[in-house]
């Protein structure tokens, strides 16, 4: 593939939790700026440079930190210096090619926000979706590629581990995959939703409300971007290209399918997660209290 040609500021950043319907919502995204996507940077597997500067899956790097090899993946991915198949999977490769910048979605990688606001401009807004902790580990154990996750916490060996590290002793006495799974959606959305500049440097929306009234969520998008679109031309009823199924479930359904998933024991379990870590914002109800 050609070098591209990137333009930093005009990229859109999404942000969310695997399993958490950011393939969705960059698809649409990507048909209202007219931009195509870049896909996950932050996988490890399947792009080498992360891990070769020293990643780990859900890594962290505090506001003011001085590491120039991320500084520099960074800007090397935001300019078009980095590109495989991985990365360009959901775009055609013309459309990278003659455009100044993407639709960039990011799993795992909600504590960089802050970072990489901190350090790059962007002119819109970035994204920051919020799903449901349970609804976000019952499709991860549904979903097959945490089949891998051990039942018991071992201390990520990375740059910046602290956020895992002062939780240590408490991470270790979890006994399940579905605990510890919760355990690091406290970890790494607690960065974002308890920062002082939550919803101002960037927007954060829900999966739920997004779900259930998609017209509403994504009109808040474009206006606080100062964009003008026709949602009758965005498709917004089409299913991800990553989605479990193709078949159109109903809102309601699909927000509350992690209460027949667990039982009443794992979500006692997963609620005293929460209230360690003192995430009040979910519960058993399906929607976030704000």
């Amino acid at each position: 593939m050609p070098r591209l040609q990137f333009e930093t500021s005009k990229h859109v950043l999404l942000f969310s939790d695997p399993r958490g319907g950011s393939t969705w919502l960059a698809e649409v995204l990507c048909r209202a700026t007219q931009k195509p996507m870049i896909f996950e940077p932050l996988h490890l597997k399947n792009v080498s440079k992360v891990k070769e500067i020293g990643f780990g899956w859900r890594q962290y790097i505090p506001e003011d930190a001085n590491w120039p090899e991320a500084k520099n993946y960074f800007q090397n991915l935001f300019s078009g210096k980095i590109m495989n198949w991985w990365l360009a999977q959901m775009s055609p490769r013309n459309a990278l090619v003659n455009s100044d910048s993407a639709v960039i979605k990011f799993c795992r990688g909600s504590m960089l926000l802050p970072y990489l606001v901190k350090n790059f401009k962007f002119d819109l807004l970035p994204v920051y979706m919020v799903r449901h902790p349970f609804g976000v580990v019952a499709s991860q154990l549904k979903h097959g590629s945490w089949s891998h996750t051990d039942e018991k916490f071992s201390l990520p060996q990375t740059h910046y581990n602290e956020v895992f590290k002062i939780h240590q002793e408490y991470l270790e006495s979890l006994t399940s995959k579905a605990e510890l799974l919760t355990a690091y959606w406290c970890i790494t959305n607690s960065v974002v939703l308890k920062h002082p500049e939550n919803n101002r440097k960037w927007i954060t929306i829900y999966y739920e409300h997004l779900v259930t009234s998609p017209e509403k969520v994504l009109e808040e998008i474009f206006q606080r971007w100062n964009i003008e679109t026709d949602l009758k031309n965005l498709d917004i009823e089409k299913r991800s290209k990553t989605a479990l199924s193709e078949s159109k479930i109903e809102p309601e359904i699909q927000i509350s399918s992690w209460r027949n998933f667990f039982s009443e024991l794992e979500i006692d379990k997963m609620q005293a997660v929460l209230k360690y870590f003192e995430i009040f914002k979910y519960s058993r109800d399906i929607y976030p209290k704000l």
